[in-house]
């Protein structure tokens, strides 16, 4: 998978093992309109596996960095 955006070194959140898409439910505040099978947004899951809490860091776009960056 290669970024567009050409983030620092290719290293970029679309490129991360530990990010996941957020799908769509009817029941969600915002722009929930459309199929569960629908993008709603992107998620990070290093804090929640580091935790064992399982919570996710919500973000709209796909494209970013950070410093827990590793390669799918």
């Amino acid at each position: 998978m290669n970024c567009q955006k050409k983030n620092e070194n290719g290293m970029c959140c679309c490129t991360c093992k530990f990010q996941i898409e957020i799908n769509k439910h009817p029941m969600n505040k915002g722009n929930s309109n459309g199929s569960i099978s629908d993008v709603f947004g992107y998620g990070c899951t290093t804090l929640g596996l580091m935790d064992k809490d399982n919570s996710v860091i919500f973000y709209e776009t796909k494209h970013g960095m950070c410093e827990m960056y590793d390669k799918k």
